[in-house]
């Protein structure tokens, strides 16, 4: 059987966001060559839980990369987040599952709102939950939660600015099926956006036991 994937590389090889060499296959390390991610600040498995638990108490949390001191890694989170690179965001999702446990039955990504998500053309949230299910054979709820208001974005926002701010933005479905869930997002800050998300979630019943996150600002 071919290996589309393998071959598709081979042909456009993706290139390491450090030293810009050619970083082929499908075993490559996210968005980098082998030599340059043995630097990398990879905090999934227990130190990622650690930091996690740091921003966001009572909850389950699995990280993949810390951001600080590592400006070569922030070009990678823009690609996914702004860049439209749809291909790196489920690779990112498959990575970060590699080297973290589920901590819960269904993987519920962090909603973006609307007119972001027509704007942008795609929840970046969504794809690293659906590479994340890829590898942890787990379901992505992609419609559970929904994001009712739309405001500017809260980067480089304070806990509390963000915590009155989210307070009100998001509300979740019931759960139909399996609802042990697995928040998802790209970036976690002070931990407000996932707080709220499951404070959303919990009201209609879902049991929020967790949370998968790319990278820690």
């Amino acid at each position: 059987m071919i290996n589309w994937n393998g071959a598709w590389d081979w042909v456009f090889p993706r290139w390491c966001v450090r030293c810009e060499a050619p970083a082929w296959g499908e075993d490559m390390p996210l968005g980098a060559c082998w030599a340059c991610a043995l630097s990398w600040p990879d905090v999934r498995g227990p130190a990622g839980q650690v930091l996690f638990a740091d921003r966001v108490y009572g909850l389950r949390g699995a990280l993949g990369f810390r951001l600080r001191g590592a400006p070569e890694l922030h070009p990678l989170v823009h690609r996914i987040k702004y860049g439209g690179d749809r291909w790196l965001a489920e690779r990112a999702g498959r990575w970060l599952a590699a080297g973290n446990d589920p901590p819960g039955t269904v993987l519920v990504p962090v909603p973006l709102h609307w007119r972001r998500k027509a704007r942008r053309g795609y929840n970046q949230a969504e794809l690293i939950a659906r590479g994340a299910g890829r590898h942890w054979h787990l379901p992505v709820a992609r419609d559970a939660l929904l994001r009712r208001q739309h405001q500017a974005s809260l980067t480089g926002s304070n806990r509390t600015t963000r915590q009155q701010t989210l307070g009100a933005t998001y509300e979740a479905r019931p759960p139909t099926g399996p609802h042990r869930a697995v928040l998802v997002d790209d970036v976690l800050t002070t931990g407000a956006t996932l707080r709220a998300c499951a404070t959303a979630l919990e009201a209609q019943g879902w049991e929020v036991s967790g949370a998968a996150v790319l990278a820690l600002a």
